[in-house]
């Protein structure tokens, strides 16, 4: 029996205004340029293929970042030659981690909101 494997795809989205993130950035916008971008590079046999897994969402691709991450960081500290670069790297993990903290309670309160409209 053959084992499926599951393959990721990372890309970076660059806005023309040089902003880092946009509000108003759709999912359905980000899929259609993904799908479109894996059409011109693989045609039609490798696109009806790959469609099948191009399936996700923000919240997989963060785990799988964050798994990638926790692997990595050991490496980034042995790299480290001096005091003042290990204080950098753990600085931007805790400003992650804090930004991913926020994230969740907005999304908490956006649940909570949402039942409270219901009611």
């Amino acid at each position: 029996m053959v084992r499926k494997k599951n393959r990721y795809l990372l890309a970076e989205i660059n806005f023309a205004d040089g902003r880092k993130t946009k509000r108003d950035l759709k999912t359905e916008v980000v899929y259609r340029s993904v799908r479109d971008a894996l059409q011109l590079a693989f045609g039609d046999y490798g696109m009806g293929v790959l469609k099948s897994s191009l399936v996700g969402t923000i919240r997989a691709c963060q785990k799988f970042l964050i798994r990638h991450h926790r692997r990595q960081l050991p490496l980034l500290f042995q790299q480290c030659s001096t005091q003042e670069e290990r204080k950098r790297v753990q600085q931007a993990v805790l400003s992650t981690c804090v930004q991913m903290e926020m994230h969740k309670a907005e999304e908490k309160e956006k649940t909570v909101m949402e039942i409270m409209e219901d009611v």
